[in-house]
């Protein structure tokens, strides 16, 4: 296996403080890639390597990373595969990797842990602090967990603890955000007036979708699962949502259609193989599908979410210990900053976690979508404040700027 990795060196640095290492999303997201561009954004210019140096990598079967798991073209985001033609594909995607003979068993967050410390020795760090993003928290807390050695401090962005279901809860959770955002729109005058009652005829369509015996309308109620999911993450996509749904409910396909050729990023092997070695073993699809019932939106996504498991025996190999699915006490000082907006990594969570860390904080951001560090010029002000001196990081050090309800595109179509 081979990790490249990227040193951002610090634009003034501190004496004293030692790198950064950033762990990006998934499973299955990437990093150097897009590199250059963060750098030349807000990210860049606000937080990375402002005080210290930061070091990026792909995790193994990544982006750069070699080998790469990735299956090629696949209709599959957080909500699960589109269909049983894409559950096919992961299917034989998964069985060549075995005749590959690569190992699916050893692609799982605490061998990222073990490769952290890996980094740490071959940049020469005694110390270093963790930045983490969504399913880079969890690396995260998994490396608090088992690798500790030289850890300072960690910014968990995004939070998914390791306790967290997903596909048993995460129906819900869908539909709960999409359902709030489409009430924020109900709350502004514009908004209403040029799209009214858009929750109603939203579920009305859905209805006649999931209890139509015309396998193309079932398949839209899938599709619209995933199109929601994706949708709820993106602050781009929030802002356009309501003009969407509109022309989804009066039969204009062209948003499910344009997401469908849209790639969510993943290397759709090594999300698989950490999926169903890690969280998935814990989960059982027939929850999945009880938790949808009675809420037209959790429905259909409680029905691609449940195809997890129909592809999963091609990359589970083994099963992990009950114990990585334990919450993690610690007294290292951790940040969390949680959007008030996702449905991949609820708030929630984060609010019950921090508990649990002596020395943990907590900053909500009520009205901001998934990535704090992306969407948040006062997240990343405290990211960097927190990281400066972790001990005596005590409250907000801004004015959220976002700390009011989104506003939606005024564009007709």
């Amino acid at each position: 296996m081979i990790l490249e990795l990227v040193i951002v060196r610090a634009v003034a640095p501190m004496s004293g403080l030692p790198p950064v290492i950033y762990l990006h999303g998934g499973p299955g997201g990437s990093v150097l890639e897009d590199l250059a561009e963060a750098l030349n954004s807000p990210i860049g210019k606000e937080l990375v390597a402002q005080d210290q140096d930061w070091i990026f990598f792909d995790q193994r079967g990544t982006g750069k990373a070699i080998p790469r798991l990735d299956c090629g073209p696949v209709v599959l985001n957080d909500s699960g595969p589109a269909s049983e033609a894409e559950v096919g594909k992961l299917i034989e995607c998964g069985e060549m990797f075995q005749k590959k003979g690569i190992d699916l068993g050893q692609y799982h967050s605490r061998n990222v842990a073990l490769d952290i410390q890996e980094i740490r020795k071959a940049v020469g760090a005694k110390q270093f602090d963790l930045y983490g993003l969504s399913y880079g928290t969890r690396v995260a807390a998994t490396t608090l967990l088992h690798q500790p050695q030289g850890l300072r401090a960690i910014v968990y962005d995004s939070p998914w603890p390791p306790e967290a279901k997903w596909t048993e809860p995460g129906p819900a959770w869908v539909s709960r955000e999409a359902r709030e955002l489409l009430r924020f729109c109900e709350r502004q005058p514009r908004c209403l007036a040029q799209f009214p009652n858009l929750e109603q005829k939203l579920e009305k369509t859905v209805r006649a979708w999931l209890e139509s015996g015309n396998f193309d309308d079932r398949e839209k109620a899938r599709r619209l699962a995933l199109f929601l999911t994706e949708s709820v993450y993106d602050a781009a996509r929030v802002e356009n949502l309501p003009r969407d749904i509109d022309r989804i409910t009066r039969g204009n396909l062209a948003p499910l259609i344009a997401f469908e050729h849209s790639d969510a990023g993943y290397s759709d092997g090594l999300h698989m193989a950490v999926m169903c070695n890690e969280e998935l073993p814990f989960e059982q699809s027939k929850r999945v599908l009880a938790n949808g019932k009675g809420d037209q939106l959790a429905e259909a996504v409680a029905i691609t979410m449940s195809r997890y498991s129909e592809a999963c025996p091609a990359f589970r190999p083994s099963v992990p210990p009950r114990s990585e699915q334990s919450p993690v006490r610690s007294d290292i000082p951790v940040l969390f900053m949680a959007a008030g907006i996702d449905a991949g990594c609820p708030a929630e969570l984060s609010v019950d976690a921090v508990k649990r860390y002596r020395n943990g904080r907590l900053l909500l951001f009520p009205y901001t979508t998934h990535q704090l560090s992306l969407n948040n010029s006062c997240a990343r002000q405290s990211a960097r404040k927190f990281l400066r001196d972790p001990e005596k990081f005590r409250r907000w050090v801004c004015a959220d700027p976002k700390a009011k309800p989104p506003t939606f595109s005024k564009r007709k179509f």
